[in-house]
């Protein structure tokens, strides 16, 4: 392989990656806007029935299972804005009787430095998807000049389908909770809890934790191959689009 040709393959390449975190991370803002879909998966992975099961055992923070499906996404709604506002607000949060009247704080000690942990994760992955914008745009541009053709779609979607095939494989053989507790023990400090029984901890309850978090990984992955294919599909009209102008 002659220097051009290498080079013209590591430039396709990195706006292949490229491309794949910047369509991750729009998945995740735009549904984030969307409440995660929260009130859509509310029946799906039975939340109603865990509060209603462990509200009543919660004696530190007691009275949740009086408040409504209404109430519950609100709250939710609520924890997505403040982690995504940098933690702010985290301390205020209530939960309210069906009349309005508050019943108390929403989250411990415990999970108030859980959520901040969240918090400081998610604005890396604001950091690190700004970062990549601009230098998707930077290789992109780069290779417009150069005369580079974008990847096709078939190599597009056979770099996708491996990296979905490898992710799938290596999540059936280890397991998806197995999986999940995993990625917590590297992600989050070792000194701070992460892990919340349903009884002990409302957020924990109200998200069914972690069976939520499987619907909301596939509508991030659905929206993430959405994005990647219109973004895709520009790409390759770009350098037509500059030749006619």
């Amino acid at each position: 392989m002659t220097p051009r040709v290498l080079g013209r393959t590591a430039l396709a390449a990195s706006l292949s990656l490229l491309l794949l975190l910047i369509s991750l991370a729009a998945s995740w803002f735009l549904f984030a806007k969307l409440n995660f879909l929260y009130p859509l998966w509310y029946e799906a992975v039975g939340i109603e029935a865990a509060i209603k099961t462990y509200g009543p055992r919660n004696a530190v923070k007691p009275g949740f299972e009086r408040t409504n499906k209404a109430e519950q996404t609100r709250i939710f709604a609520a924890l997505v804005d403040s982690i995504h506002d940098s933690g702010e607000g985290l301390e205020e949060l209530t939960y309210e009787e069906p009349d309005g009247q508050t019943i108390d704080k929403l989250l411990t000690e415990a999970e108030l430095i859980h959520l901040r942990d969240v918090a400081a994760l998610v604005d890396t992955g604001k950091r690190v998807a700004t970062v990549s914008l601009i230098l998707g745009l930077i290789v992109a541009g780069a290779m417009v000049v150069m005369g580079i053709p974008p990847p096709t779609m078939r190599h597009l979607g056979l770099g996708l389908l491996t990296v979905a095939v490898l992710g799938g494989a290596a999540l059936l053989v280890v397991g998806p909770v197995k999986l999940f507790y995993w990625l917590h023990t590297v992600i989050f400090p070792a000194d701070h809890q992460w892990f919340f029984y349903y009884e002990e901890s409302l957020m924990s309850m109200m998200m069914k934790a972690p069976a939520l978090f499987g619907p909301i990984a596939i509508e991030l992955i659905a929206g993430a191959i959405v994005i990647w294919l219109i973004a895709t599909a520009a790409l390759r009209r770009l350098p037509g689009l500059i030749r006619k102008n």
